[in-house]
């Protein structure tokens, strides 16, 4: 199999990724959002109260949530909690925001505390005057993003869509989602993922699928959007 054999498959994995965070609304949409929401004049004006009330209207969708934090990355107020609850948690990314305290990280699959499923999340900079003062983090529930595969409709049945976060974790498979979600990749997919932006390679899935898999990763945020077609598709 050579290079050429794979080129059509890495120009759907690179358009489905594309689709995946520009055109569902758990993706670069959540971005857009966020940095609306950062610009909002009860933030300005220190109005906590208000920017919770003003947050939980925007999020018009049940299985999102959106908290503030400050700058050590303590959460302030939390969309899915009452305002003026104590005893929040910190952000996953607190640490992050040490080394890169500007722009727009994502961050890997986790656990939900509180939603109690698979989740994402997506966390901006409040900015005023030029100065950070505020971190505004929307989670979601990871399984929004299997409506890639079923809205678009951009696989054949038998190929394997999947998308996987920057620790190489499975969010979202338009096969047997339920099976993968939140395991890690195979270490030799892991290995090629780490290494390039995208790339062909024969390998065996999470499940124990042989598959020919091609990928591509979306440069800024590290997820990467990986298709396995299997052995007896190809041959």
């Amino acid at each position: 199999r050579t290079s050429s054999n794979f080129a059509p498959l890495r120009s759907i994995a690179t358009t489905s990724l594309e689709i995946a965070f520009l055109n569902t609304r758990a993706g670069l949409g959540m971005v857009r959002n966020m940095r609306l929401e950062s610009r909002s004049p009860a933030l300005t004006n220190a109005d906590l109260g208000g920017f919770h009330e003003y947050a939980k209207e925007a999020v018009k969708y049940p299985e999102a949530g959106v908290t503030l934090s400050d700058l050590s990355g303590q959460q302030i107020l939390n969309t899915r909690t009452a305002f003026g609850t104590t005893g929040l948690p910190k952000t996953m990314f607190g640490e992050r925001r040490r080394t890169q305290s500007v722009g727009t990280l994502v961050s890997s699959i986790y656990w939900a505390p509180i939603g109690k499923q698979w989740s994402f999340a997506v966390d901006v900079p409040v900015v005023r005057e030029g100065k950070v003062i505020y971190y505004l983090t929307m989670g979601t529930f990871a399984n929004q993003l299997q409506r890639l595969f079923a809205e678009q409709g951009v696989l054949p049945a038998k190929w394997i869509g999947s998308i996987v976060d920057q620790d190489g974790n499975v969010v979202a498979r338009s096969v047997g989602a339920e099976q993968v979600v939140g395991k890690k990749i195979t270490p030799d997919m892991l290995d090629k993922l780490s290494r390039q932006q995208h790339g062909s390679f024969d390998t065996t899935t999470v499940d124990g699928r042989r598959v020919y898999a091609t990928f591509s990763k979306a440069a800024h945020y590290g997820w990467t959007f990986v298709i396995g077609v299997p052995v007896e598709e190809m041959n």
